[in-house]
């Protein structure tokens, strides 16, 4: 299933309140399902997108908490990093 703008919206508030960086809206292949990952300050949010991308699901759009999060919003795929 694919997330709804609703979805995001609600994991981007959840980044927020997790103290998160960024919130990267990756897809499972193999139930084609679509979820959070929470990139905290420890981490590095290219080595957490890389790490997804060898795991074969696939990352959709990365929203950087510290911009404009309805610009982000407002793009056809928001990749933030």
């Amino acid at each position: 299933m694919t997330a709804s703008f609703n979805d995001i919206g609600r994991w981007l508030e959840e980044g927020k309140m997790k103290g998160a960086t960024h919130v990267i809206v990756a897809r499972d292949t193999w139930d084609n399902e679509n979820y959070p990952v929470y990139v905290l300050p420890s981490d590095d949010v290219k080595e957490v997108v890389d790490g997804y991308a060898k795991k074969q699901d696939r990352v959709e759009e990365v929203y950087n908490l510290s911009m404009d999060i309805e610009e982000q919003l407002s793009s056809t795929r928001a990749m933030n990093l």
